[in-house]
């Protein structure tokens, strides 16, 4: 409700002191700003609270908590404006007479000033009342007794200031409220009532609105309404100026709306004939259901009209308005119902669609195979819509849960006959994915063909499927292996990329091919893996991440590739993809024991920090079990860059956490700690844990050549950085070593004679 202007408020506020202290005649100007605000805050009130008040008409009740609330607001800040100004109004006025000078006549009689304060104040009460009825019924059930009661006690003491019929029509709606609580007020609003229409009748008074809503209360009051009594009222309010008043039209609605059952055509011509009205109509109806229900008071004695077109604009207001709000009301309303329309069970669906998923399938089913058999008049969705829209539901719940495939597939299976020859693709193809997930084979690919010999927009996909269909359901030999090779590489090429869908099919073509190339890879076609790669834009990062790193990784006499394999990882290492952490592992498994030879490399530092990072990532993705191993993967690459003293702190706690107890050898806790000890210059004691190494890497030897050669060198290496070792040791102990076992790996060979030359 807006406020008192600031411009008028000084005046409100500068009258009574005027009045009351001043010998001079009242402000005329603020009597009429005075009068003018009275009017426009009670017409904002009756305006702003319109639609409560028809609700409550319709109910004889609040329909709902805010109604309630939104009133009892609007009422109290009314009220306390109208009362301000009446006080002013009967100050101002009691100035005046008391005013005992000569001139009274020349001042305030002749002027007709007291005469319209007067008026004014009268019709500032009669304001006062209206709002005040209002009021009463938002407050609590003593507060509205005592409210109502005073307002009668009003009433009778301005009755010579009010207009009669209105004033009689205000006491007995107060009245009738009171006989909530006290029944002997229904023969006095009877005897009201009979008064008010009496008058018109002898006074031969034209109906106005008084009038008509007198007649409706009667009618309400009996409890129920002819038909032929709607019908004399109506044709009696058409020919009066109130014909086209909204509210009272819609008071008229509301009241053949309640009190029988209107026909669709009625039904039809109330909402045609009033612009706007059907939302106030089907709101009102919805939320009188859901106090009934919460009250209940719902019961199956109700519902002989749920095929009526009221009740279908109640439900149609359901799937509207948040439809999950109504689950419990619609529940109830099904459950009374010995055959509920396919409105009432699309609305349940709708209100479903997020709380219960397979609740929603199951009433979009029923809602199409009623509509089907009977349609709807006010369901304007074919029956093969919501058999559409229980297949999606159904696809949607499958793609989250793959455990929902029977269910998916028996939807769809209803939408696609139901579809008959005009399926939709999207649903079509969905059909063809969900039977292949139930092992209908035979079935899936059938659809498929059909999909593929089509022109629709899933013709390629389903001809990639079926290829797949093949790898995943049939034994295949080496030759028919290669074959479906071919064929998805000619798939790859001649698949258009207009659409995203296309797009789509030859990205996961590519996919495909690579994995299957990437199976028993040679360098050559790795390196065609990795071309192809980079003609894609739309491939998901991780995936195409993976790949390329499992083509690098078999380019093993390429010391580049792991680093750009380790960099193609490291990017994507956010991704949910569990086939990137399973790339990670294969890095850090393939390098680590043989970290030595990437020292040679350009960015070796570089390369080392970016394993790290793939350590610690595979440490917080692992379980306790293998989370150990990589933990001594990364404690190992702590210790690679002698340079890097903080990571050899790191590395010295993290393998004295891993300690593996004193009667127990973990090779690989040992070699992380001989680099360690290699690293800090602790020469005598890493060249003894060395030869531990290369003494328990023998029994392996013909299997593991590297690791022993490994320890081999790193023990002579760690002798000939002790100061009490001769060169000429170490160039004998390498000759014989080399002269005696002659399968020394190139790498290892090559750092052995670089260790004999220069010790």
């Amino acid at each position: 409700m807006p406020a008192i202007s600031f411009r008028v408020l000084p005046l409100l506020i500068f009258v009574p002191a005027a009045l009351v202290h001043s010998q001079d005649v009242p402000d005329p100007d603020a009597i009429i700003q005075m009068e003018q605000e009275s009017i426009r805050i009670t017409e904002q009130f009756l305006r702003d609270t319109l639609e409560i008040r028809l609700r409550y008409e319709f109910g004889d009740r609040f329909l709902g908590r805010q109604d309630r609330e939104t009133m009892q607001t609007l009422a109290r800040r009314c009220r306390e404006r109208l009362q301000e100004i009446h006080h002013l109004q009967s100050a101002a006025k009691e100035f005046i007479e008391a005013y005992e000078g000569d001139d009274w006549d020349a001042r305030f009689g002749d002027t007709g000033l007291w005469r319209k304060l007067h008026s004014d104040a009268g019709r500032t009460a009669w304001f006062l009342c209206q709002t005040n009825y209002w009021f009463a019924l938002s407050a609590d059930a003593a507060a509205c007794q005592t409210e109502l009661r005073n307002l009668l006690e009003s009433c009778r003491q301005n009755a010579e200031r009010f207009d009669p019929h209105q004033a009689l029509l205000l006491t007995a709606q107060a009245q009738i409220q009171l006989a909530r609580q006290d029944f002997g007020y229904l023969r006095q609003a009877e005897q009201t009532l009979l008064e008010l229409l009496t008058r018109y009748a002898e006074n031969r008074n034209l109906p106005d609105a008084a009038y008509f809503q007198a007649v409706m209360l009667r009618l309400k009051m009996d409890g129920k309404a002819p038909a032929d009594q709607i019908v004399r009222i109506r044709s009696a309010l058409s020919k009066t100026k109130w014909a086209n008043d909204p509210e009272l039209n819609i008071r008229l609605a509301f009241l053949e709306l309640r009190s029988g059952e209107p026909s669709e055509q009625r039904v039809t011509e109330i909402v045609n004939r009033l612009p706007g009205i059907q939302p106030l109509i089907a709101t009102t109806l919805l939320d009188d259901l859901t106090c009934r229900f919460q009250e209940n008071t719902l019961t199956p004695s109700d519902l002989q009209p749920m095929a009526s077109l009221s009740f279908g604009l109640a439900l149609q207001q359901a799937c509207r308005d948040e439809p999950e709000k109504h689950i419990g009301l619609l529940e109830h309303l099904s459950q009374l119902s010995s055959s509920p329309r396919p409105l009432l069970h699309f609305a349940l669906a709708q209100a479903y669609r997020t709380a219960n998923p397979e609740k929603a399938i199951a009433q979009y089913v029923l809602a199409a195979t009623g509509q089907k058999q009977k349609a709807d008049p006010q369901l304007d969705v074919p029956a093969v819509a919501l058999a559409a829209a229980a297949a999606r539901q159904a696809y949607q719940l499958y793609f989250t849960d793959e455990s929902r495939a029977p269910l998916a597939c028996q939807t769809l299976a209803f939408y696609y006959d139901l579809a008959e020859d005009r399926p939709d693709p999207k649903l079509e193809y969905a059909y063809a994915t969900v039977l292949r997930a139930c092992q209908k084979t035979e079935s899936a690919d059938t659809l498929l063909l059909k999909i593929a010999d089509q022109s629709g927009p899933y013709a390629w996909q389903a001809r990639l499927d079926r290829i797949l269909c093949r790898l995943e359901n049939q034994p295949l030999s080496e030759t028919e292996r290669e074959l479906i090779q071919h064929k998805i590489h000619d798939l790859i090429v001649t698949v258009p990329t207009i659409t995203d869908q296309d797009k789509q099919v030859r990205t996961q073509a590519i996919v495909l091919w690579c994995r299957l190339t990437l199976e028993k890879p040679t360098s050559q076609e790795a390196e065609k893996v990795l071309q192809l790669l980079d003609t894609v834009t739309d491939m998901d990062p991780a995936t195409a991440a993976v790949l390329r790193s499992m083509a690098l990784r078999t380019q093993k006499n390429d010391l580049n590739a792991y680093p750009k394999a380790a960099a193609a990882i490291s990017s994507v290492l956010d991704s949910p993809d569990q086939n990137v952490l399973a790339e990670a592992l294969a890095i850090l498994t393939d390098t680590i024991e043989r970290i030595d030879q990437f020292q040679a490399i350009k960015n070796y530092p570089s390369f080392v920090l970016r394993l790290r990072k793939l350590a610690l990532y595979a440490i917080a993705e692992l379980d306790a079990e293998q989370r150990s191993q990589m933990q001594l993967i990364m404690a190992e690459l702590l210790t690679v860059l002698p340079e890097d003293k903080e990571a050899l702190e790191q590395a010295r706690s993290l393998l004295d956490y891993l300690h593996p107890g004193p009667n127990t050898q973990d090779f690989d806790w040992m070699r992380s700690k001989a680099r360690l000890l290699t690293a800090n210059k602790q020469f005598v004691e890493a060249a003894e844990t060395w030869e531990i190494l290369s003494q328990a890497a023998g029994g392996y030897r013909d299997k593991d050549p590297w690791s022993w050669w490994q320890a081999r060198y790193y023990q002579i290496y760690c002798y000939s950085r002790i100061s009490s070792t001769r060169p000429s040791e170490i160039y004998h102990a390498i000759d014989v070593l080399l002269n005696s076992t002659p399968d020394c790996p190139p790498f290892w060979k090559d750092r052995l004679n670089a260790l004999q030359k220069s010790p």
